[in-house]
């Protein structure tokens, strides 16, 4: 399999892979109405992991949807590729569980308001359930904000909510709070 990029913690760089029974399907999607906003080159961000196999992930963590673009206005074609994705994949790594997780978005595409409505969530979710059907050895799956949490509780996927990367920005205690949260289930993972 080849790696879509790459991601850099510290002084490593890791490449990154897609599990997708079929990227082509989601990058060809158009099922919704997100593809035709022109929105920061709007094709889907496709999600990622830097285990090269499938059968090395243990954790989902999903988002709700993907960011804008970059200061220097280079789009990210992958979840999690800006500021608050450089939070989670620091986390991940000091947890040493990087390399055993995977990152994506319950929708897609960019959208053009905070929120992405329920049309919008259901014509995406084939494609978070064809990633949960996929990944056979998974132990926890994490939603990212509680949008994401209310979102994903409607599909019928049960998650363990953390606060979302971004909100360690304006309040760093919801960065302890993820850790904290990280640690206890990582730990329980362990125990099981």
């Amino acid at each position: 399999m080849m790696p879509y990029f790459e991601v850099k913690v510290a002084e490593n760089t890791f490449p990154i892979y897609s599990f997708l029974c079929n990227d082509q399907d989601l990058l060809s999607c158009h099922n919704c109405s997100l593809r035709k906003l022109k929105i920061n080159f709007n094709d889907p961000i496709v999600p990622w992991s830097v285990a090269d196999k499938a059968d090395g992930i243990e954790y989902i963590f999903i988002g709700q949807n993907p960011g804008g673009i970059t200061y220097d206005k280079e789009p990210k074609h992958f979840a999690f590729g800006l500021g608050s994705g450089k939070e989670l994949v620091k986390i991940l790594h000091t947890k040493n569980i990087l390399n055993k997780s995977y990152i994506t978005n319950l929708v897609k595409c960019r959208i053009d308001t905070p929120y992405p409505n329920e049309k919008d969530i259901q014509a995406c979710s084939s494609h978070l359930k064809d990633e949960l059907f996929h990944l056979k050895h998974i132990k926890k799956i994490f939603s990212l904000g509680k949008f994401t949490q209310a979102s994903i509780i409607k599909l019928g996927i049960e998650s363990i909510y953390l606060p979302h990367p971004g909100s360690f920005f304006h309040n760093i205690k919801m960065k302890d709070i993820f850790i904290s949260t990280l640690q206890k289930s990582i730990i329980t993972t362990k125990g099981t």
